[in-house]
């Protein structure tokens, strides 16, 4: 099976080099992150992949995010990147 693109770069180091995320900086800017999701999976399994990619960010695996909107109220989520691969993956697929 051939795992390149079509640029020729392999799926792994294409997604390594794209697969940047964290905070913009300065007040007010809002954190992003980037999901890239293998377009070979069935659509049932991209489903999956993202619903887990997702559960890290806002289980707060990737670094924590507060509400720069509306400092009054309670937003976003704490960083727990301290947590061990295991629990991270577990509370993922949760």
């Amino acid at each position: 099976m051939n795992n390149s693109l079509a640029n020729g770069s392999r799926i792994g180091e294409f997604a390594h080099q794209n697969a940047t995320s964290g905070a913009l900086s300065g007040a007010g800017q809002i954190q992003s992150f980037r999901v890239t999701v293998n377009d070979r999976l069935e659509p049932k399994e991209r489903f999956v992949t993202i619903a887990h990619e997702l559960g890290h960010i806002f289980c707060g695996h990737l670094g924590g995010c507060t509400s720069q909107m509306n400092k009054d109220q309670e937003g976003g989520w704490p960083d727990r990147g301290f947590l061990g691969k295991h629990e991270k993956e577990i509370e993922a697929d949760s």
